[in-house]
């Protein structure tokens, strides 16, 4: 835990646990999505929110701005599936972007499987983002799975943190579960390490086995990162 507080926009843990609620224990007798997308609106103007907030509010929006859901009047399908498309891009690159702070490119399907995200939501945000919008059905489909993961991966943990008593003055509400979390500082860690060795030749090619002091760390950096990439 942090020494420092972190600034937040909201004041206190029960504010983000009663988005929770609205966000996802709705009900036709009470739904109070339109409300949480309001609130989030407002605190995004007092400064920046946890990218797992912001997404579930934009995909949110989405679904109830969808006939297809909500049951109103015709829309657009082209405007729909522009929205959409923009909502899954966003909400894939705010989760994987973090990861490419340097020259040396990762796989985005690396960084999608070690967070648990589905692999297909890169596909998506590729068709999305260099070829032609995907099918509504398909969009359909990506933002409910989205938000399925958002529920499993940042909403449903932070009742453990309430249950630790963590709070917003002092510590920032993290975008991961604390297992990600971790997973994310080990290869983060290990990242930088094969960064260093790659930069003292770009131009070497290190074979499997080379004994020497360089290689050896290069290979353990390379066989750690398999290890995490392939851990469940």
């Amino acid at each position: 835990m942090s020494k420092n507080p972190a600034y937040t926009p909201y004041k206190h843990f029960d504010e983000v646990l009663e988005l929770k609620s609205q966000f996802f224990a709705f009900a036709p007798e009470k739904d109070e999505r339109l409300l949480a997308i309001n609130k989030v609106k407002a605190l995004m103007t007092k400064g920046r929110l946890p990218h797992a907030i912001e997404c579930t509010s934009l995909l949110t929006s989405a679904v109830m701005n969808d006939p297809y859901f909500s049951g109103k009047g015709a829309t657009d399908s082209s405007l729909l599936k522009l929205t959409y498309t923009m909502t899954l891009i966003r909400f894939v690159n705010g989760l994987l972007d973090p990861f490419q702070q340097s020259t040396h490119a990762i796989p985005l399907h690396t960084l999608a499987k070690n967070l648990n995200l589905p692999t297909w939501f890169v596909e998506l945000r590729h068709q999305g983002t260099h070829e032609s919008l995907p099918s509504l059905n398909m969009l359909r489909m990506g933002a409910k799975e989205a938000l399925n993961w958002l529920w499993h991966n940042y909403w449903l943990p932070l009742d453990e943190d309430n249950q630790r008593g963590v709070s917003v003055e002092e510590e920032e509400i993290d975008d991961m579960s604390p297992r990600m979390v971790q997973r994310r500082s080990e290869m983060k860690e290990l990242l930088r390490e094969y960064r260093r060795i790659k930069r003292e030749n770009l131009s070497r090619v290190f074979k499997f086995g080379d004994s020497t002091e360089t290689g050896t760390k290069y290979w353990k950096a390379v066989n750690k990162l398999l290890k995490l990439y392939n851990k469940d």
